[in-house]
Order: C-alpha cells, then sequence, then structure tokens
C-alpha cells in the first residue's frame, strides 16, 4: 500500500481512520492534488444525509461530492473537517487524534458495511453500445444536438479483496497527475476515482483555473508525447468544450482570460487534448467568480455534450445506469485558502461483493462506432489498474 515514498505508518493511521469513519456511518474524504505525495484525510462526523447550497465565496468548507445531473451550487453533500490531516505535515497530536478515533487499533475496511451488488442485471455488451451509438448518430443528423457523450458501466467482483484506500494509493503509483480521491458518505456510497480533468480551481490570490479536456488515443510510449497526433472526429470533440468553456466566460459578461493550448495531456496510459484557462479574478476584484461559472461549467461539453439540454435529455433516454456521482465534481473547499474540484472521471463505487466501473465516449458526426466501445474499454482499464 505504498504511495510514492510516504511512510507505511502514516498509511495505516490514515487507513485505519478510513475504515473505521465506515463503519460508523461517518463521511470521509481522502485525497491528493495532481502530482502530490501529501494525502488529505477528513472525517465528517455528523454528515447530513441531504443536499445543500455551497458557496465558494461565502465561507463554505470541507469536501464536495456532486452528481452529475443535480445542478451546481444547489444540490452537493459537502463533507465538513471535523477532523483533517495532512499525510506530510502529520504531527504526535495528529496522531494521538488518529488513535483516539480509532482506538489505536488496526481496522480494516468494513465490507458488510456497504451495499451489495446484483450481478444478475444484464451487462451492456458492445454490440448494444454500438447499436446505441448509432441511433445517437442519426439523433445528430437531425441538427438538435452536435454531440453527445454515451457511458456505460461494468460492474465486476474483486480480483482480489483491496480496501478502498489500497485502492487510491494504486491509483495515484497509476497516474500521477491525476486527481485521487476516495470519499464515503452515508447518502452516497463509497467511490474511488482518478480524475485527470479539472473542473474549477482558485487560490488565496484569486486565481480562477479550468481545463477543456477531451479527445482520447492509448499513449504510445516509442512516441514522445508531442508527436501522438488526432483525427478530425477528435480535435473537433476537444473544440466543443473548449467552445463552451468560452461561452461560459461570455454569458457572464467576462472577457479577460488567459488561454493556453490545445497540447497533449498524458494521464496515465490515455492521452488527451487539453486547453487551459486563467482568469485572475483577484486582481479583478471579482470575489465570486467560482459560484457564477460553476452552474455554468457543470456539467461541461466533455461529459455532457452539445447543447446540455439536449444531450442530458438523450442520455437519460439511452443510458440504463444512472451516472450518480460519475460525471458529477468532487474536491476540496476552502480547504487551507484553497479550493479545486474535478470532473469524476476514472471512477468506480465499492460495495461489499464488487465493484462498478464507469466510462464514456463523445459522439459526434464523424464517430465510428466500434472505435467508441474501444475507448470506454481503455478508460474502463484506468479502475482494473488497481489490481495490475
Amino acid at each position: 500500500m505504498n504511495a510514492f515514498h510516504a511512510s507505511s505508518s502514516a498509511l495505516n493511521l490514515f487507513s485505519s481512520a478510513f475504515n473505521q469513519a465506515v463503519s460508523q456511518q461517518h463521511a470521509v474524504a481522502l485525497w491528493a492534488q495532481p502530482g502530490s505525495e501529501n494525502f488529505h484525510l477528513l472525517i465528517d462526523k455528523h454528515p447530513n444525509l441531504q443536499k445543500q447550497k455551497t458557496s465558494w465565496h461565502n465561507g463554505d468548507i470541507g469536501f464536495i461530492l456532486h452528481s452529475f445531473l443535480d445542478k451546481a451550487g444547489e444540490q452537493s453533500l459537502l463533507l465538513k473537517p471535523d477532523l483533517l490531516f495532512q499525510l506530510h505535515a502529520l504531527n504526535s497530536d495528529d496522531t494521538k487524534q488518529l488513535n483516539a478515533y480509532t482506538s489505536a487499533e488496526h481496522i480494516d475496511f468494513p465490507f458488510h458495511a456497504l451495499e451489495s451488488i446484483d450481478f444478475s442485471e444484464e451487462e451492456q455488451e458492445q454490440s448494444a453500445y454500438t447499436c446505441k451509438v448509432e441511433h445517437l448518430l442519426e439523433e445528430l443528423k437531425k441538427g438538435a444536438v452536435k454531440k453527445i457523450v454515451l457511458a456505460r458501466n461494468k460492474k465486476s467482483p474483486y480480483p482480489i479483496e483491496k480496501s478502498p484506500v489500497e485502492a487510491v494509493m494504486a491509483l495515484r503509483n497509476a497516474y500521477p497527475n491525476a486527481f485521487i480521491a476516495v470519499a464515503y458518505h452515508p447518502s452516497a456510497g463509497c467511490w474511488v476515482g482518478a480524475s485527470p480533468e479539472l473542473l474549477a480551481s482558485s487560490d488565496e490570490q484569486g486565481v480562477f483555473r479550468t481545463i477543456a479536456l477531451a479527445g482520447t488515443q492509448a499513449y504510445d510510449p516509442h512516441k514522445s508525447l508531442r508527436d501522438h497526433t488526432w483525427n478530425n472526429k477528435e480535435i473537433e470533440e476537444q473544440a466543443f468544450v473548449s467552445r463552451y468553456i468560452v461561452n461560459c466566460f461570455k454569458t457572464i459578461r467576462h472577457r479577460e482570460y488567459e488561454e493556453e493550448g490545445p497540447k497533449n495531456y498524458l494521464s496515465g496510459n490515455l492521452v488527451h487534448l487539453c486547453t487551459s484557462y486563467k482568469i485572475e479574478a483577484g486582481a479583478l476584484g471579482i470575489d465570486n467568480l467560482p459560484d457564477q461559472l460553476l452552474p455554468l461549467l457543470h456539467p461541461t461539453s466533455a461529459t455532457c455534450g452539445t447543447p446540455k439540454d439536449k444531450a442530458t435529455e438523450l442520455i437519460l433516454q439511452y443510458e440504463k445506469t444512472p451516472r450518480e456521482l460519475y460525471t458529477g465534481f468532487w474536491g476540496p473547499l476552502n480547504i487551507e485558502g484553497k479550493s479545486s474540484v474535478y470532473v469524476n472521471l476514472r471512477s468506480a463505487q465499492w460495495f461489499a461483493n464488487g465493484y462498478n466501473a464507469h466510462a464514456g465516449a463523445g459522439i459526434t458526426a464523424d464517430s465510428i462506432p466500434a472505435n467508441e466501445w474501444v475507448e470506454t474499454e481503455r478508460k474502463l482499464e484506468a479502475i482494473r489498474k488497481i489490481w495490475s
């Protein structure tokens, strides 16, 4: 369970505390920012079981869990920091608190505390998925929608039993450039993920950032990252996301932003096209920019489609399994003066007897159904890496 160079004793403390929180029906989150070895552990002993309004500007603090369908800022689960620790800043007082919380005992993950997954339900095979893509291509020809992201899920028993904390450590090693998280809430269950896609961040200076991430191909280690090239379908798919973000800026009449890209972006075994956006909101005297933009940005064209309303209608029509937290967003809010939420991609929900992984592909007029299936398979491999 070694992630980078973190000490096994500190990780064991974090793991036991996480497992204790789940057993006590407390809400808990463990996460690390892209490129960081420093995991944060947050425990909410009295979780609010109802979704609530959240604000970046008005002092809300904690870890956000937000589903795909809910409106940003209006219907989030907010885990509040009754206990908050940093792996690399763990001191003797922190250790005492963690030992007091766990009664100084090693605690295994309580799989029995989670719901069981039903493997008898029919799985979506390749033929069913590609048939849906063909139907969506017909919808695209009608002109009411330009892009739809079609997701699927894959239920699997655990190859070997690993706790969610062990899973995120494995993902940290496999995806050093991703936001890595595992979170449990009594109302949402337990989710593990490795997201390459920043939805929004804001630092102490009020610098706001977001990215447009789309297009997917397998990484070829025999090529430089720069030499991975793109076809018209992938270029246009990413351009939809970029235009969508710029239109969000225009909606709030904001035109002062920096744009960089698109550039190739490596996430594990996959390469994406990425354009970065930056707004010096603090210097411009804009205090509540994230609260203005998040309801517009979520769900993005990268996870939903264009235009948003019609794409959502088709997603609900064609996707058999509700996405729930998949393609929603999660992350720390006003922790140490910073906030950053990421689209919940490359993720799976943990159950007592197995896991349910999710992946999607962007369907445009140039899509080839078989290729879209392959893209979802490559993305599902991110979760399978936990056991490799």
